[in-house]
């Protein structure tokens, strides 16, 4: 299943805040796993990515030794850190494969873990019957990707 990179962060942390209120392993604790493991994957390769970017695009001297800033940096032009981010917000647009891993959906999820679970460890045109419960929004997700996801 191809997804967006913002799809796949709402997915983790979700995740993320699912796993750490269970205890045990169970069905969907499996199924989470496996996903995330994907999105980890793809994530160190998305950095390698993005580190590239920098160095590419970033102030040299005439020997090709990258400058740094007192903070230690990268050093950009104007017009090179405006194409840095351009390169970084496709690259971050672009639609990314990850194997779902498909089990029943437990009783006990809320209406934001069933959206951000769907497609990846729930099938997308299966009914999930979540509880309803208001979750909080993970920090640093916004709460619009939360319905972007559904």
């Amino acid at each position: 299943m191809k997804t967006s990179w913002r799809n796949l962060q709402l997915f983790a942390a979700v995740a993320d805040g699912y796993l750490n209120g269970k205890q045990g392993e169970s069905k969907i604790s499996y199924a989470i796993k496996r996903v995330r493991d994907q999105i980890a994957r793809h994530n160190e390769r998305l950095q390698e990515r993005m580190a590239d970017i920098e160095i590419d695009l970033c102030v040299a001297d005439e020997k090709e030794v990258i400058q740094r800033d007192a903070g230690g940096r990268l050093q950009f032009t104007r017009a090179k850190l405006k194409e840095r981010n351009l390169r970084e917000r496709a690259l971050l647009e672009e639609e990314f494969e990850i194997e779902p891993f498909f089990i029943s959906a437990p009783a006990d999820l809320t209406n934001l873990q069933a959206e951000a679970f769907s497609g990846l460890v729930l099938r997308a045109d299966e009914p999930i019957e979540a509880n309803g419960d208001a979750a909080p929004v993970p920090a640093g997700v916004e709460p619009a990707a939360a319905e972007a996801a559904a």
